[in-house]
């Protein structure tokens, strides 16, 4: 079944409210097809946040903490240090964005993750009642998100600095 059609019948059986985890995880488990109609259709196309989970800065501070900075550099770092490098992260090219297009009254959501001169592959298409409601969805899993508010500089410092002591 092409991609497109699923989609329709998804968006369809939503407003039905019927469950749609079956189509969903038929859609998500072909990331080529899925990328591809998101360029036929250039569906995902202005509407877009950076993301990053949790687990995943943690784990690049880890990296950057044991592999560049010295007990004296660790002991130095200030909270606006700490903040710039969630920044920093949300900067990097390797960054996975979280698209956004409103259908109606339904808001289809994607993630892309950058492959270089390859362009973008597209993964994990949701569906949402709203924008917002997709934003806080994220965040409620993990995920940080880029000006959308951004999340309180206190709570990154915190896990930050938690690392550090580690």
């Amino acid at each position: 079944m092409e991609i497109q059609q699923i989609i329709n019948e998804i968006i369809l059986d939503v407003r039905a409210g019927k469950s749609v985890a079956k189509k969903l995880t038929a859609i998500n488990s072909d990331a080529e097809a899925l990328t591809a109609w998101v360029y036929e259709t250039n569906q995902f196309e202005d509407d877009f946040v950076f993301i990053i989970h949790r687990e995943n800065l943690v784990e690049a501070f880890d990296d950057y903490r044991d592999g560049y900075l010295s007990e004296e550099e660790k002991n130095e770092l200030t909270d606006d240090d700490l903040w710039n490098f969630l920044i920093s992260n949300f900067e990097d090219e390797n960054c996975i964005s979280l698209h956004f297009s409103q259908v109606g009254d339904i808001c289809l959501t994607c993630e892309a993750e950058s492959m270089g001169q390859g362009g973008f592959q597209f993964s994990s298409f949701g569906l949402y009642d709203s924008r917002a409601i997709a934003s806080e969805s994220y965040k409620n899993i993990g995920y940080y998100l880029y000006g959308d508010p951004m999340p309180l500089k206190a709570e990154v410092v915190k896990l930050l600095r938690q690392r550090l002591n580690t």
